[in-house]
């Protein structure tokens, strides 16, 4: 019978990223030039199913092997009422990172956050 021994319930895309390499390439270096304290931001564009999504995600591996954060914001056509809703999707999503990471973890971002922003933060953090 036709799909008796199929080990798989349903259809799932290849894991390779197709003319992309370049790319990843190019952001697997910025990824390294900013753990050397070079500040990074990527915005990533393109068509629908042009890979975007499976690009950022190779990525990701890169940066989780290096125990860094990685977060994602995406914009999203439904969303488009809702003003910075991909930048409030990528901050909750470095704070739910904060939060699992533990006590100690928490304890040394809220230190950082507090030098970052200043007298303002720590007054109001009281």
């Amino acid at each position: 019978m036709l799909g008796e021994l199929d080990t798989r319930g349903r259809f799932r895309f290849p894991e390779k990223l197709y003319s992309r390499e370049q790319q990843l390439q190019k952001l697997v270096q910025a990824y390294d030039r900013s753990c050397l304290g070079t500040k990074q931001l990527w915005f990533i564009g393109g068509h629908a199913g042009s890979g975007k999504s499976k690009l950022v995600y190779a990525v990701r591996s890169h940066v989780m092997q290096t125990k860094g954060h990685f977060i994602i914001g995406k914009c999203d056509l439904l969303q488009q009422i809702k003003p910075y809703s991909f930048l409030i999707a990528a901050i909750r999503d470095l704070i739910r990172q904060i939060v699992a990471g533990g006590e100690e973890r928490l304890a040394k971002w809220r230190k950082k956050l507090l030098w970052a922003l200043g007298q303002v933060a720590a007054s109001s953090s009281k």
